[in-house]
């Protein structure tokens, strides 16, 4: 048997490159476009439903005034830092929430971005630990999280004393977004043979009224962790987080640092009550324990409220129809909200 040179590994690798490549491109570009493309929803990318996807085109408020991420030495000033996780990076083709932030409040705004969506807390400790709250004069941090990881983040995987290396940063005003990571991340959702492989990942529901836009305005899709993750959330577990969020407050306070809890709700709690047959289903009560805490030492607000409040109006698009994210209105509703309370607190 004829024994393989290096120039015929090397042909092998090269040809073998080219297979995966060309398949990529060619169900990108060609066999069926929709499938990657970020300007679909996540919903509508992972279901392969594309009739309750709607096109949307969001503009920047402010694009000096919001900054994405920093270099280690730089001498800005930040009075509010943004920490969380896909909603405070602007993901879901919404934009960024800290826009109205700036609008409302006229403070500049950081989004650190560039972290893993559970290190929120361990940014925290480290921009402690480091002193770099004192030198960026940050007055406020928005710690976000949505609704279904909260107890994870927050409970299960709390940690006062971790830290994390702040120098894996990205340079100043640059989001990533590859075309590679996308069709890397989408891949597994088709094939040559079949279009769409449609997962167990979103589940959809039957509304009693046109509350979108899209094709199919009666029609609600969410991840299915909204309903997978709700038997972590409990009084007791609510109680924790809670002890726990009030523990780091009391650290950033010793600083002069005032934090904001921010749970963005569940798209399926926001709109159980109109689903078909809601009465029978089951629904995560974490912010109504919240709600219920007298003993809270950060600033909160009950996002979920905001959001029903404007589907029971028979609002359309409050969160969008293709994606588990909330839309530009919505945001600004929230926000301002948010920022009421920042400037009260001055």
């Amino acid at each position: 048997m004829k024994k393989l040179t290096s120039k015929n590994y090397v042909r092998i690798y090269v040809v073998a490159l080219l297979v995966f490549l060309g398949f990529h491109s060619f169900m990108y570009f060609i066999y069926d476009p929709y499938i990657a493309k970020p300007v679909f929803g996540d919903l509508s990318r992972m279901s392969g439903d594309k009739k309750i996807s709607i096109s949307r085109n969001i503009p920047r408020l402010d694009k000096d005034a919001v900054l994405l991420s920093y270099k280690k030495d730089d001498d800005n000033n930040f009075p509010i830092i943004t920490i969380g996780d896909s909603f405070t990076r602007g993901e879901g083709q919404g934009g960024y929430y800290q826009d109205f932030l700036v609008k409302y409040t006229g403070k500049r705004v950081l989004i650190m971005n560039f972290y893993g969506f559970d290190d929120m807390v361990y940014i925290i400790n480290s921009y402690l630990k480091d002193g770099l709250f004192e030198k960026y004069g940050v007055k406020y941090v928005i710690l976000e999280t949505i609704e279904r990881q909260a107890v994870e983040r927050f409970v299960d995987n709390f940690d006062l004393d971790k830290t994390i290396d702040l120098s894996r940063n990205v340079s100043r005003y640059k989001r990533s977004r590859s075309t590679s990571s996308v069709l890397i991340f989408d891949k597994k959702h088709y094939n040559l043979f079949k279009k769409t492989k449609k997962n167990n990942a979103v589940n959809f529901f039957d509304l009693d009224e046109e509350l979108f836009t899209s094709k199919k305005p009666r029609t609600l899709a969410v991840f299915h962790d909204d309903i997978d993750k709700m038997n972590k959330t409990s009084i007791e577990t609510a109680n924790k987080l809670n002890d726990n969020v009030n523990k780091l407050a009391d650290r950033l306070n010793e600083q002069g640092v005032k934090l904001f809890f921010f749970v963005c709700a569940d798209k399926y709690g926001v709109y159980k009550d109109h689903v078909v047959g809601g009465d029978n289903l089951p629904e995560n009560k974490l912010f109504e324990y919240l709600d219920s805490f007298d003993n809270k030492r950060y600033m909160y607000i009950n996002m979920k409220e905001i959001a029903k409040a404007e589907v029971a109006k028979g609002t359309q698009n409050v969160y969008w129809p293709d994606d588990t994210h909330w839309s530009r209105a919505t945001q600004e509703l929230v926000v301002r909200e948010i920022a009421n309370q920042i400037n009260s607190a001055e």
